[in-house]
């Protein structure tokens, strides 16, 4: 599946870098799930709490992205770090 390679790439990356983060949450791995969605992304969930959108989360990350003024000299952005791309 899709989401779950994702997942096991990421914590590879982590395990990298940061060995100590990657060993929490795989310490919580039996609370982590990987759902389908309506779109074309996966979303994660955790001890059942959806951490991105059920829906669309590439679109809908694209709709906010769209909300930031062409002129703006900053923004903030925020998430789960999930590796969606497009």
């Amino acid at each position: 599946k899709q989401g779950e390679l994702m997942l096991a790439s990421n914590l590879q990356v982590l395990t990298a870098r940061w060995p100590e983060i990657a060993s929490r949450i795989e310490s919580c791995a039996t609370e982590l799930s990987v759902e389908p969605t309506e779109g074309s992304a996966p979303t994660l969930s955790v001890a059942g709490l959806q951490l991105s959108s059920a829906y669309d989360p590439l679109r809908e990350a694209s709709i906010q992205a769209g909300l930031v003024p062409m002129g703006a000299k900053r923004a903030t952005i925020y998430g789960i770090g999930a590796g969606h791309s497009h």
